[in-house]
């Protein structure tokens, strides 16, 4: 229900219309109040990302993500220390003998390639960054659309709560000069003492 509508209520009741129907129109009105309902589903940023990565995309991300652990840094350790140990002290042939020219080959065309990788994953990162920024911004603009919701709601249901109250304050007055005739006639009434 609008503003519009509430007021047209507040405008019937003013009309001097039995205090039922007023009443009947307020609880029509309430009934009537915008359901509350969320604004729209939280999606998850990480899902979504996945579907949008391409093979080469997840190539990066697995190169970048193997390169840069442990596992690859005592792996390459182990490889380049029994290179160079068994070029030292091999006995038969020497397939790189010191300064170790080919492994210095072999290190530079890995660097050659894990560079763009791990570049490309970085790239990944920062766009998975982008779109938890923008998904954190729409969620923030939904609740505040869903709070202003609630707020519209709260204040109909207040003038809606005023609206009752006019119509109460008669009957509570007609009441409140009944019990002072009962007391007046003295019908043995006590009126109950407001704490």
């Amino acid at each position: 229900m609008d503003q519009a509508q509430v007021q047209e209520t507040q405008a019937d009741g003013r009309r001097g219309e039995p205090s039922q129907s007023r009443a009947r129109l307020t609880v029509e009105c309430l009934r009537g109040l915008i359901a509350l309902r969320p604004a729209g589903r939280v999606r998850n940023v990480n899902e979504l990302f996945q579907e949008e990565l391409t093979p080469a995309d997840r190539v990066a991300i697995g190169t970048a993500r193997r390169i840069g652990s442990w596992g690859f840094i005592l792996a390459q350790t182990l490889v380049l220390g029994a290179w160079a140990v068994l070029n030292v002290v091999a006995w038969m042939r020497h397939w790189d003998p010191y300064p170790f020219v080919l492994m210095g080959l072999f290190l530079s065309l890995q660097a050659a390639y894990t560079a763009p990788l791990i570049m490309m994953a970085q790239n990944r990162e920062a766009e998975k960054d982008r779109l938890m920024l923008h998904e954190d911004y729409e969620t923030n603009r939904r609740a505040a659309e869903e709070i202003q919701r609630v707020v519209n709601v709260l204040e109909q249901h207040g003038h809606l709560l005023e609206i009752l109250l006019e119509e109460r304050r008669p009957e509570a007055a007609l009441m409140d000069d009944e019990e002072g005739k009962d007391d007046r006639h003295g019908n043995g009434r006590e009126r109950p003492r407001s704490p």
